[in-house]
């Protein structure tokens, strides 16, 4: 497996030793509830918590905000289109400003960095392997988990393909640039890259019937849950149940 998600999977904290068939019930129920959220004050509280869970992680804070920055790139342009907006079938029309959808837009960005913050300890705690093993054990559909795998599987490979393939362009002194001739080059480099991926796929498929591959996960691992576990699946329900009333609290 490629270490991009294992990175930190070996170190040592009390998320790293919770079983991950109740870690990943547990982080995904309270992700839910964060995804429902509507006061400001609970959705604060909720990005709070995720920086809580990502610190007793121990997860690099380089590694984690190195990769939000992308979430921050997509969340910015809700703070200009959420505002404004067009008036249709009123006389004066045009564009109008609200800005009181600049809170919404702040608690939406606020929502999507708490979820994404809590999937750094929700699977870098554990090899990725295990975690799909543990969704497997809890009725998650088999196609769902394979799609999984092959992607953080292959995206890796492929990416270093392409990185060759860039490498091979530049040494045969390709000079992009946005014109008709770097459009027609990269075009070419798509489409092969496309191309091999497909006959790839091919092989694989073929070699992992040969070993008697049928869509189940089977490792040596085999999980030894403690109380202790059960008491950190029930402080996350507890937590998730608390941001929950509290924020129709909130409402009223």
């Amino acid at each position: 497996m490629h270490p991009e998600i294992d990175r930190y999977a070996g170190l040592k904290s009390p998320i790293h030793s919770w079983d991950c068939g109740l870690k990943l019930p547990g982080f995904l129920l309270l992700m839910l509830v964060i995804a429902t959220l509507d006061g400001l004050g609970t959705t604060a509280v909720s990005l709070g918590l995720a920086i809580y869970f990502l610190a007793l992680s121990r997860i690099s804070i380089g590694f984690v905000f190195s990769r939000l920055k992308w979430v921050l790139l997509f969340m910015v342009p809700l703070f200009v289109l959420l505002p404004l907006q067009y008036n249709f079938g009123t006389a004066d029309g045009g564009w109008t400003w609200k800005s009181e959808n600049l809170v919404l837009a702040f608690k939406i960005t606020l929502r999507a960095l708490a979820i994404t913050l809590l999937i750094f300890p929700m699977l870098g705690t554990a090899p990725f392997h295990r975690s799909m093993k543990s969704l497997q054990d809890l009725g998650v559909p088999k196609v769902l988990i394979q799609t999984f795998l092959f992607t953080y599987r292959y995206l890796f490979v492929y990416l270093d393909q392409l990185r060759k393939m860039r490498i091979a362009m530049r040494s045969r002194g390709f000079q992009p640039g946005f014109n008709r001739n770097s459009f027609k080059v990269y075009g070419n480099m798509v489409g092969m890259l496309l191309f091999t991926s497909f006959e790839q796929t091919e092989r694989l498929l073929n070699a992992m019937k040969s070993r008697g591959y049928d869509g189940n996960i089977r490792i040596l691992y085999q999980p030894e849950r403690d109380p202790l576990d059960w008491v950190k699946l029930m402080g996350m329900l507890m937590l998730a149940t608390i941001l929950f009333v509290g924020d129709h609290l909130w409402l009223k």
